[in-house]
This record gives C-alpha cells, sequence and structure tokens, in this order.
C-alpha cells in the first residue's frame, strides 16, 4: 500500500475560511485596508466584522458579518489564491479592481 502512495502522492488543496467586504471602488478598498492595518489578532477579526456591517455592499455575505463557508483553492479563481497562498491566519488581503463588481478585501480567518 505504502508503494502506492509513494508512486501517487496524494495532492490536498488548501483550505481557506474567508470574510469578506465588498465595496465599489478601489479607494474605499484601500481605506478599509488602511484602517485594518491598525489592528492584529482578535481585534483585526473584531473590525472587520464591524466594517462589514457599514461598509460590505456583497448581500450574499452581509447578514453573516462577511463569512463564507470552507473554500477550497482548487476551485478558487488563480488570482485569489495568488492573493492570499502565503497569507497567514488572521491577516487580510485586497484583491484588484473587477469593473462592475467592485473591490474586495479579504480576512483569512483560518487555514487547513
Amino acid at each position: 500500500m505504502s508503494e502506492l502512495y509513494e508512486k501517487y502522492p496524494i495532492n490536498v488543496a488548501t483550505k481557506y475560511k474567508l470574510r469578506n467586504i465588498l465595496v465599489k471602488t478601489d479607494e474605499e478598498a484601500s481605506s478599509i485596508v488602511a484602517e485594518l492595518s491598525k489592528y492584529t489578532g482578535k481585534e483585526l477579526e473584531n473590525k472587520f466584522i464591524s466594517l462589514v456591517k457599514d461598509k460590505s455592499i456583497d448581500m450574499a455575505t452581509k447578514s453573516r458579518e462577511g463569512e463564507s463557508d470552507w473554500l477550497d483553492a482548487s476551485v478558487m479563481p488563480k488570482e485569489m489564491v495568488e492573493r492570499i497562498q502565503n497569507s497567514s491566519k488572521l491577516s487580510f488581503v485586497k484583491l484588484p479592481y473587477m469593473p462592475n463588481i467592485g473591490s474586495h478585501v479579504l480576512l483569512i480567518e483560518d487555514i487547513q
């Protein structure tokens, strides 16, 4: 059996538990990033949730304080994975502005 594992290694994708703030402009997202930069740990998480309630236009996650289900990196957009793959738990990233959608700021709440 171990020969099979050596011959066919199991490749399990990283999973991320994220919170999301979606705003209309890149400037709004940059302002949020500047505000979040003042916090770490649990304070960062609390501030992020507060900003979700005040700023996010994403109706799919706003009522859940920006929380998403566990997301498997193998099914996430490549650009998103590239932005978050070197991030640590309880850190945040800003995704590039997307026309007709807006700009996302993501809190990496947990990583598996």
